[in-house]
């Protein structure tokens, strides 16, 4: 898809010219592809087209554009990304931040932005309070713009909506424009018989270092998940509801009587009403009905559904062969070409959130004097895939002599702090590990043991005196 660069001075003709460029020649298409997530195929246009009112016309919609984008994303951030750090209290100080703007679900509704779309966008702000805060916004309502350079880094982006006025039939857009240092705000005014203005309203600085706006691309082209597929969905669509009309039309099978051309409405009439019909000598009744070719559209709805799969990467779910039994490497193997996309996702995701952490800790060391280094924090993705536990305890128990207690029992998935885990195994093992992760004088307590063993074994000479 399309990377808007320039490097035009930024005035509010380029602004004006970048927004009329997005409405053109991309509203559309994130606007179908959003359609489509919900379920509103272009099967539901077929009404509007060919029905005649005689014929039956069944528009089905069968919603695998929802389901491929939310089979994947849950394979993707349904387990939550985790951070770590050797610098514990700027982590703990950006975990602080995460969970006041409930990171977790920022990070899945991105993953399904960008699953849908293409591309997602994150704005970082400081709120009122100086409170960092950071929130989605859809591709509809945002540009990014970068420079030519071989590696094209943002300039700046723009963020724009439009607001209506119903009562004097004028409307304007509220632009919001973000640069490297500043924040520009405008509106741009549109009255009858005139050509839309552009009015400054704001301009203030911010202090993230770059374009506080973070593009999350969802593969290099920026194409949604379902996106190649979408013929194969709309050919799908229209095989089930020929399918249906073609059941309709043999519902509607119309009766024929041979030797009854004299018959009259009130003789039909009493042939419905009293379920008898009453054959002369030479007569004969049936009904005339369409041949059915079931077998051929059911092969073809098969066919689809197989290529929808297929070609997305991602797995019928509802296949037999995906049973509770299934060994661990057989799951693998089917999960191939979907763990192909995710990792693909996961490098570029993995960029975004470096620059939400990168922006955060910026300002962070600007208000607050530190000097947190971004680099520290390490980012680990947690995919949510169906795992046969006996088969990993099975493995873990091989390894115990070969790897590490604590390697081992990262591989178990109903563990989820392998550090807390070993913390456990020691206290259980060791009656003095409470004291010693609390910083208690060991030596003290060992000495006060040895000194009660002493004063007990006395004791027990005397009463044997």
């Amino acid at each position: 898809m399309e990377i808007i660069r320039t490097e035009e001075e930024l005035t509010n003709g380029l602004i004006q010219a970048l927004i009329k460029n997005h409405k053109e020649n991309h509203l559309e298409r994130y606007n179908k592809l959003y359609r489509y997530y919900k379920g509103q195929t272009d099967i539901l246009k077929r009404k509007n087209e060919k029905n005649t009112g005689n014929k039956p016309n069944n528009t089905l919609v069968n919603n695998f554009s929802g389901y491929i984008v939310d089979i994947i994303k849950g394979y993707f951030v349904g387990k939550p990304v985790t951070y770590s750090s050797q610098n514990e209290e700027y982590l703990s100080e950006l975990m602080e931040i995460f969970i006041a703007n409930n990171e977790q679900d920022e990070n899945s509704e991105l993953a399904g932005i960008m699953g849908i779309h293409g591309r997602a966008y994150e704005i970082v702000y400081a709120d009122a309070n100086n409170q960092l805060r950071f929130n989605e916004i859809f591709p509809q309502q945002c540009i990014m713009v970068y420079n030519n350079n071989i590696i094209p880094e943002p300039r700046f982006a723009i963020r724009y909506y439009e607001i209506n006025n119903i009562m004097d039939k004028n409307s304007k857009t509220h632009i919001e424009v973000y640069t490297e240092d500043e924040i520009i705000s405008l509106e741009e005014v549109k009255r009858e018989g005139q050509e839309a203005q552009l009015i400054e309203v704001s301009r203030e600085e911010h202090y993230f270092g770059e374009v506080p706006v973070i593009e999350y691309q969802n593969n290099e082209e920026r194409m949604g998940d379902f996106e190649k597929v979408i013929s194969l969905i709309d050919a799908y669509d229209n095989a089930a509801s020929n399918k249906l009309n073609d059941l309709d039309y043999f519902s509607d099978a119309y009766m024929y009587l041979v030797g009854y051309l004299g018959s009259e409405k009130e003789d039909i009439k009493d042939m419905k009403d009293n379920r008898i019909i009453l054959l002369k000598e030479k007569g004969e009744a049936g009904f005339l009905v369409k041949p059915s070719n079931n077998a051929d559209s059911e092969a073809i709805q098969d066919r689809l559904q197989n290529d929808i799969h297929k070609f997305s990467f991602v797995p019928d779910l509802s296949d037999e062969k995906f049973s509770s039994n299934v060994s661990g490497v057989a799951m693998e193997y089917k999960h191939f070409g979907l763990d192909q996309i995710v990792s693909n996702k996961e490098r570029k995701f993995k960029t975004g959130l470096m620059k939400r952490i990168r922006l955060i800790t910026t300002y962070i060391n600007h208000l607050k004097n530190t000097n947190y280094d971004p680099n520290e924090i390490k980012i680990t993705f947690n995919r949510n895939k169906p795992i046969n536990e006996k088969e990993r305890v099975e493995m873990v128990n091989i390894l115990k002599d070969i790897i590490s207690t604590q390697s081992s029992i990262d591989l178990l998935p109903m563990i989820e702090n392998s550090q807390e885990e070993m913390e456990r195994i020691a206290m259980e093992k060791d009656p003095y590990a409470d004291a010693i992760k609390n910083d208690i004088d060991t030596d003290y307590i060992l000495k006060s043991l040895e000194e009660q063993a002493r004063h007990d074994s006395e004791r027990q000479g005397d009463i044997n005196d």
